[in-house]
């Protein structure tokens, strides 16, 4: 299996890159998105026994909890070591998208093909 990670221009490019490689019909291929728009979750919490919410009601409620993890450790999780995770992690923190992408060694080309169709910038393989 090859491993690739690249930066893309934004969000748009990244939907069309995703397009592109779900044409290719590969079963093992697997990508994910890296973003810094998802640091907000939405965490449920539930209410306090007997206490009602303002809408007379009692059940589970939620809240955004900002996540302050640095996105160099989502990419360690993902298995980048870590100076290009912390390259990639600086990036995706100021505005930048990034891709991952785990292909079998025959498509590796193809899905370069791809990432540089796209502009996609330090296209980094393992």
């Amino acid at each position: 299996m090859t491993k690739f990670i690249a930066l893309l221009p934004d969000d748009e490019v990244a939907d069309e890159v995703t397009k592109d490689l779900s044409k290719l019909e590969i079963d093992s291929l697997d990508w994910s998105i890296i973003t810094d728009e998802n640091r907000e979750r939405l965490l449920p919490a539930f209410a306090w026994p007997g206490v009602q919410g303002t809408s007379g009601g009692t059940g589970m409620i939620g809240g955004v909890v900002e996540n302050d993890l640095p996105e160099s450790r989502v990419l360690n999780d993902e298995g980048v070591d870590d100076s290009e995770a912390n390259f990639f992690g600086r990036n995706i923190e100021h505005g930048g998208t990034a891709i991952l992408i785990e292909v079998p060694d025959e498509y590796d080309s193809s899905v370069r093909t791809i990432l540089e169709n796209a502009e996609a910038t330090q296209i980094t393989t393992e």
